[in-house]
């Protein structure tokens, strides 16, 4: 694969006197120059606000924001009136919880997730169930942060209404028994939703293949701006979800005593959407199409990850968290006689960016004994010279903690 790192302006930096080298991208991703570039174009050339104005520069702005959608809807295999866009992954989440879980659950039924999800991905439906009455329920994982692939058959019952899980852990490697999850889920008559932010980016995705009902991911994880995600509604969905953000431009007709909306998508994008946004995913996912198309990335990623986890593994003083599967893009680990910060500190004193804490999922984490981590996640513009320098400051961590230099 071509290295592609000279697209991205923010490795041209010296940090802390040595190259950029960034290895937070389960986090966010960097933006290369045709992102920021079709952003700088929108502000420059036709900034407008959309589906409102009948001036040119208003309608160039509609139109650069309604393909935007369709680009995304093809992205994923959709309509593009099933293609929401919201601030990220969370609002998606928070959108489904609000206008279609408090409407539809209620007492009695079962809403499940999984032990490893985000808390994005856990909190929303914790409000759920106090709201409603509705239990919520968990596949388990085992002591090694693998999922318990047996119970899932046990926990997504036939009074199950949603289930809830991620494509990919953000936090742990492993591969996700996804096409279990989704079946069972079908079983039962469950409604299912996709955490897809740690896979957007990585792997193709398809929602007519998947057979789901809401999907959800972001663009600053994809090379594309923070501010923008998408949510996906199947249109089987699109009559009966209700609206609980309401406002301007979602509205179809309005009087003192009644409102009536607009159909999917506008119904759930009420107010200015984020437009300029929108375009920098579409410049995104279109940079991602031409200069690192899956067919190599995923390869690729493969490798550079594999490579990350063997280097780590041979280090004595370094403990994995979770499983060493050679699933995943991303590793979580940590240093012998070292708190997670001091490590992160170490390595940013070198120019290197990684993530450190619990990582947005406390309660696995007690689960697994750890209360502190850091996590290495690799995108297509990193390199093996990357994991090298990685390596490099690690070893000089065990000389730190020992005293030993």
């Amino acid at each position: 694969m071509k290295n592609i790192k000279k697209d991205f302006p923010i490795f041209q930096r010296i940090v802390n006197g040595h190259p950029l080298i960034y290895l937070d991208n389960a986090a966010t991703t960097q933006k290369p120059n045709a992102v920021i570039d079709a952003m700088n174009a929108v502000y420059r050339l036709y900034n407008s606000n959309v589906h409102r104005g009948v001036y040119t520069i208003a309608e160039e702005a509609t139109a650069a924001y309604e393909q935007a959608r369709q680009t995304v809807a093809d992205f994923i295999n959709a309509y593009r009136d099933e293609i929401v866009f919201t601030q990220g992954t969370t609002a998606s989440i928070n959108t489904i919880a609000y206008a279609w879980a408090l409407q539809q659950l209620k007492k009695g039924d079962r809403i499940v997730v999984t032990e490893i999800e985000h808390h994005a991905n856990l909190i929303p439906w914790q409000f759920v169930a106090e709201k409603t009455g509705a239990e919520l329920a968990f596949i388990p994982a085992l002591r090694n942060g693998l999922l318990d692939e047996t119970a899932i058959e046990k926990v997504i019952t036939p009074n199950t209404k949603l289930v809830a899980f991620a494509l990919v852990s953000h936090i742990l490697r492993g591969q996700i028994p996804a096409q279990r999850i989704i079946k069972q889920a079908k079983n039962v008559g469950a409604a299912i939703l996709v955490d897809a932010a740690q896979a957007a980016g990585h792997m193709p995705l398809d929602t007519k293949a998947l057979d789901i009902d809401f999907l959800a991911f972001s663009g600053h994880k994809m090379f594309g701006p923070t501010g923008i995600g998408v949510l996906f509604v199947a249109r089987k969905w699109h009559e009966i979800i209700e609206p609980f953000f309401k406002g301007g431009a979602m509205v179809a007709t309005v009087t003192y005593e009644k409102t009536t909306f607009q159909p999917m998508p506008q119904k759930l994008e009420a107010g200015t959407p984020p437009i300029v946004e929108a375009i920098g995913l579409a410049a995104a996912i279109e940079y991602i199409a031409i200069q690192c198309p899956f067919n190599q990335t995923m390869l690729y990623e493969q490798k550079l990850s594999e490579l990350l986890l063997q280097k780590i593994a041979e280090l004595g003083h370094v403990k994995i968290v979770g499983p060493q599967d050679k699933e995943g893009h991303m590793l979580s680990f940590t240093v012998e006689n070292m708190h997670a910060h001091d490590v992160a500190t170490a390595l940013d004193m070198a120019g290197i960016c990684v993530r450190a804490g619990t990582h947005c999922a406390q309660p696995i984490a007690r689960k697994l004994g750890v209360s502190s981590w850091l996590r290495a996640s690799i995108a297509a513009y990193n390199s093996p010279e990357d994991i090298d320098k990685l390596i490099d400051v690690l070893k000089s961590c065990n000389k730190k903690a020992t005293g030993t230099f």
